[in-house]
């Protein structure tokens, strides 16, 4: 009995002692775990942000410790395997790998046997093999910890990943590198009419089976479908197709995509979301007939009342009926202002719905103002304009029908709204890459207040005369055409002083030799 009791505290002394080498040596081993981690596991993987380590695995090796120096290495839930579990959450959070999580504990065992292989040199062997045992023991206690915890993580993340996808209006797909789909949700599934829950299906047998096509009804390739697309690397986005169901109905839908990466860099696949963007398309369609009434059947029974009144107005200036003669004036000049508006309506209606196409090429701005005035002259006060553009300015990329009318809604309202007989400047300055134009007034100025109001829609500041002249789509339109452009445009005003109204746009680029 007294040998075996011998052994008993033998065995309880080597395990305490390998204990507080280890509490004593916790924050060492850590740094050479860590540093083998970065020159071997986690090379160039400065992202995973390996210092974090640093402070928290020294609890990791402490809790090995408290399992030796109790005895009980094999209690999984004990409190001193709580580092475990943070451990493996800190890793998960990083993105790392399972293996790699296997593989940062094969290396901890390594470097916690190099530390304790010189304090246990005067241990006989059956009391090292006895540590052993029981280090093993406790290592692979803490391991199935972090894998356990790691995995049940993983679970809840998928759980609340998937609870996401599937109440997400937008169908969304996952497709694998073999352009299979291997995951949708149940608004992708509604929407393409077709499951995946028993088998992965080829992404480009139903995209055939759909007919899909582009907005002018061409076939789409297998090989140009937005998660094609994505496989090969490229972010898509907002891709028109039209879906033809096998139940007759036709989907107008935007399609964008993108790959996936494991943190190594592998392609894991792709996910595409779809919108279904029917009804809006239907409204277009609406819009358009209403457009085409507007732009038509309005303006021909109108074109009609302005030529009458125009003819009348020039019989009866003939006649020498004045008063007569200011009647059909009036009449003329309504007409007038009421195809600016329906042509106001129109132009605003087809910019918000992305159908203007621009004719961009380079633009002289000295030349094309100073040409521009000269046609305005017999309807505006152009004599009242004083142009600065200095020499050697490139030219803008611009469209110069649109340009033109950028400029001429600018210089109608400076005209308009400014004093009686004074001095509106156009310039033009090279700045940051950019053409700023500046249309500059003398007059009433713009309340601080409403200067944020400006070029919204069916906005009118000003005089009396302002707020019955046009529909406030002027400067609405003007932002739309600057933007489209790819340019800016803002307001700065001093009530009293006057307003500068300034828009930019691209410099055009040099034409190769």
């Amino acid at each position: 009995m007294a040998g075996t009791s011998n052994v008993a505290e033998a065995k309880r002394l080597a395990l305490q002692q390998a204990a507080d080498v280890l509490d004593r040596e916790a924050e060492a081993i850590t740094d050479h775990w860590v540093d083998r981690l970065l020159e071997s596991v986690y090379r160039g993987r400065a992202e995973l942000r390996l210092e974090d380590l640093r402070s928290q695995t020294p609890a990791l090796v402490r809790g090995v410790a408290e399992a030796l120096r109790r005895g009980v290495p094999e209690v999984l839930a004990a409190p001193w395997t709580a580092a475990a579990r943070e451990h493996a959450r800190l890793r998960l959070s990083q993105g790392v790998e399972l293996g790699d999580l296997v593989r940062e504990y094969q290396l901890l065992r390594q470097e916690i046997w190099h530390a304790l292989r010189q304090h246990l040199s005067e241990v006989s062997a059956l009391d090292v093999y006895d540590v052993a045992e029981q280090l093993d023991s406790a290592l692979d206690t803490m391991a199935t910890i972090s894998t356990n915890t790691y995995g049940a993580e993983l679970q809840r993340q998928i759980a609340r990943l998937d609870a996401v996808i599937d109440s997400t209006p937008d169908g969304l797909a996952i497709v694998d590198p073999k352009a299979r789909v291997t995951r949708m949700n149940r608004a992708a599934e509604e929407m393409l009419g077709f499951s995946v829950r028993e088998q992965p299906v080829p992404f480009a047998q139903e995209m055939a089976r759909l007919h899909a096509s582009t907005p002018e009804g061409k076939e789409i390739p297998a090989e140009d479908t937005p998660p094609a697309r994505a496989l090969r690397g490229e972010v898509v986005e907002n891709v028109q197709m039209v879906l033809h169901r096998p139940d007759g109905r036709v989907l107008w839908v935007l399609v964008s995509a993108a790959p996936i990466y494991l943190p190594g860099g592998t392609l894991l696949g792709a996910v595409a979301a779809f919108r279904d963007v029917t009804a809006q398309h239907e409204l277009e369609e609406q819009r358009e007939d209403i457009l085409r009434a507007i732009s038509h059947d309005l303006r021909s029974p109108l074109t009609a009342i302005l030529g009458q009144a125009q003819l009348l107005e020039r019989r009866l200036a003939q006649a020498g009926l004045e008063q007569e003669r200011a009647n059909a004036e009036a009449i003329v000049t309504s007409a007038q202002r009421m195809n600016a508006m329906i042509q106001d309506l129109v132009e605003a209606a087809r910019l918000e719905s992305g159908q203007l196409k621009l004719n961009l090429q380079p633009v002289d701005l000295g030349p094309f103002i100073s040409d521009l005035l000269r046609r305005l002259a017999p309807v505006m006060e152009v004599r009242r304009v004083r142009v600065v553009v200095p020499e050697g300015l490139p030219p803008a990329l611009a469209d110069p029908g649109r340009l033109e009318r950028i400029l001429t809604n600018l210089l109608s309202n400076a005209l308009k709204y400014s004093w009686p007989g004074s001095e509106v400047t156009v310039s033009v300055q090279q700045r940051n890459g950019e053409l700023v134009t500046s249309v500059s007034d003398r007059g009433p100025g713009i309340a601080p207040q409403d200067l944020p109001k400006l070029f919204q829609r069916y906005t009118r500041i000003g005089g009396e005369e302002g707020r019955r002249n046009g529909l406030g789509l002027g400067l609405y339109i003007t932002r739309k055409l600057v933007e489209a452009h790819g340019g800016r445009i803002w307001a700065e005003s001093q009530v009293g002083v006057g307003s500068t109204f300034s828009f930019t746009l691209p410099v055009a680029p040099r034409s190769s030799p």
